[in-house]
């Protein structure tokens, strides 16, 4: 079976800390910030071997750039593949709560 490296965009790096942050410092509860983080590199460390596991997003340009997004708990965390270094590139982390497109739409640089 073909395996993947998992690489983290320095866009998604800056929200994954914000959610960290905010879970820490505004709910006061830095142990549950912790265990989130590890469960979500857990998530994220599985698309090492089935990166197609979902299908491409629905919205344009994004669905024709291939990118998907993988559901880990109340969060999306996008990601392409780039079958040419056999690496999955995750571009952001967005609260489901939030308008995704919106959200897409402010990743300025991902590829």
């Amino acid at each position: 079976m073909k395996s993947y490296k998992i690489k983290v965009t320095d866009y998604a790096l800056h929200q994954m800390q914000g959610i960290v942050d905010y879970i820490s410092i505004e709910l006061l509860s830095p142990d549950t910030a912790r265990r989130w983080m590890k469960r979500l590199n857990n998530a994220l460390s599985s698309l090492s071997q089935m990166p197609d596991i979902t299908p491409p997003v629905d919205e344009e340009p994004f669905h024709s750039e291939g990118v998907r997004k993988l559901l880990h708990e109340n969060y999306y965390a996008y990601y392409y593949i780039n079958e040419d270094t056999d690496t999955v590139w995750i571009i952001a982390v967005v609260y489901t709560g939030m308008d995704q497109t919106e959200q897409l739409k402010q990743i300025s640089q991902y590829k």
